[in-house]
């Protein structure tokens, strides 16, 4: 996970701010400052932005059964990811 604030401030890591993250998982983020590593980190989330597209809650709604259902079955396999 990356949020770079204002160019100046990134923080890059893989802890939710939760207490299963920070406590029992023992995750951690890194917090950066200064120049340019927070303007390369906004120039990647820029172009992220950029290439991605919008999808509305009637197109979400209309995905097939088996995209559905296989959505459903695999879904606890993200625990291990």
């Amino acid at each position: 996970k990356l949020m770079v604030l204002d160019c100046t401030w990134a923080l890059l890591g893989s802890a939710n701010f939760d207490q299963r993250s920070l406590h029992r998982n023992f995750e951690l983020n890194l917090v950066l400052q200064g120049g340019p590593v927070g303007e390369r980190f906004e120039a990647l989330v820029e172009g992220e932005v950029a290439a991605s597209r919008s999808v509305r809650p009637e197109e979400h709604h209309r995905r097939g059964l088996l995209v559905r259902i296989l959505e459903k079955m695999l879904s606890p396999l993200a625990w291990f990811l």
